[in-house]
């Protein structure tokens, strides 16, 4: 029996930066100072259990959600999921 490699979901694992495309979502929520149902509510996210699996790793935002956090604490896109560019710890 052959041995597979394991594959890993592109989201899990970031390159670019020291930490996880979760954890820059958790710090942001943090420094925004909203608890996960208060940034659910502001994202227009029903469910405030997705925010829990965005900042652990275990489901990727789309596309409309990761702009939507964008814009509500004023960092770019390639920061969020690359750690790249203009984001929270690079002082705006």
């Amino acid at each position: 029996m052959a041995v597979r490699p394991m594959l890993v979901k592109p989201y899990l694992v970031d390159i670019e930066s020291p930490t996880t495309m979760g954890s820059r979502i958790s710090g942001l929520r943090q420094k925004l100072g909203l608890t996960q149902r208060e940034f659910a509510q502001a994202l227009g996210i029903l469910d405030t259990s997705q925010i829990s699996k965005y900042e652990t790793g275990r489901k990727r935002p789309s596309l409309k959600v990761l702009i939507k956090m964008c814009h509500l604490a004023d960092v770019s896109l390639d920061w969020i999921v690359l750690g790249k560019g203009s984001g929270a710890e690079q002082g705006r």
